[in-house]
């Protein structure tokens, strides 16, 4: 069996992570040396769009491939207290400037754009404005955030469409997991599913590391039960969680996730495709 080694992770919190700029950059790049693509998210919390606007400033001079989570920098589209569309536009503009392969609309709480899976909101008319920005710019919309009525409000405007970083509804009902038709629905727009490596997500026993490896193959098995490797890709949510699946942070859990896979019997194809090849071809990168 050829497996490849290579290795794409659709979402990392690197750049927001607590520790020197330096430091993140080397980690970045010696990554990239190591044959493992990485989407670096641009993490918002608490930052303005000008503190946020700096990190990827830095990123993007890297090199690196760069995402945005959450857009709704409402200190930068504000105006009397309310979202100004030309300042939408604007904020669109300088975000496309940073090439990155996704954006998402908010985080778990509800914001101008949209509601988020902690709120009961839906997509504002300010969101949709949102997404046909990225749209013309042909920037994929993550809606790993959203809940169940954002997210159909998101699906059906986006132009391309993932969900970043989640897990399997059915196994473990946790609020940021997605069902069986949220996932038929994103496969419907040939769009991509990241299983994410963090234990409360797939097992809610947060702070507890037992098991955490156990439950993220059984969110795994189930998937390609259901839907083959079709549209699976592995979102770790590395440095933006805790109770990590893989312990030190790293990747040296793609050779455990490689082992499991052709002991179920998966085929070469299909565990490359899982790895690497689905995220290369979403995003039509190059090899």
């Amino acid at each position: 069996m050829c497996i490849s080694l290579n290795f794409f992770d659709l979402h990392s919190d690197l750049p927001t992570y607590d520790c020197l700029l330096e430091e993140k950059l080397n980690k970045d790049l010696r990554l990239r040396y190591d044959n493992i693509r990485v989407i670096n998210a641009i993490y918002k919390g608490n930052r303005t769009f000008y503190e946020s606007d700096k990190i990827a400033s830095e990123f993007f001079k890297a090199g690196s491939y760069l995402a945005f989570e959450d857009v709704c920098y409402d200190d930068f589209f504000l105006k009397e207290g309310l979202p100004n569309f030309d300042l939408i536009k604007k904020l669109a503009i300088k975000i496309k400037d940073y090439s990155p392969l996704y954006a998402s609309l908010g985080w778990n709480f509800d914001n101008f754009l949209c509601g988020g899976c902690a709120g009961d909101g839906d997509l504002t008319k300010y969101g949709e404005f949102f997404i046909s920005q990225l749209n013309s710019f042909n920037i994929a919309v993550d809606c790993a955030h959203s809940n169940e009525k954002s997210f159909y409000s998101i699906v059906s405007r986006a132009d391309r469409v993932l969900c970043s970083h989640t897990a399997l509804k059915w196994i473990y009902p946790h609020k940021r997991n997605i069902d069986k038709e949220q996932i038929k629905v994103i496969l419907q727009k040939n769009g991509i599913i990241g299983l994410i490596g963090v234990g409360h997500f797939l097992t809610g026993i947060k702070g507890n590391k037992k098991n955490y490896e156990d439950a993220f193959f059984c969110h795994l098995e189930n998937y390609l039960n259901e839907f083959g490797s079709s549209g699976l890709c592995i979102g770790s949510d590395f440095y933006g969680s805790d109770a990590l699946v893989c312990e030190s942070g790293d990747y040296s859990f793609v050779k455990k996730i490689v082992k499991r896979l052709a002991l179920w019997g998966v085929s070469s194809k299909d565990i490359n495709n899982l790895l690497y090849e689905n995220a290369m071809h979403f995003f039509k990168l190059a090899v």
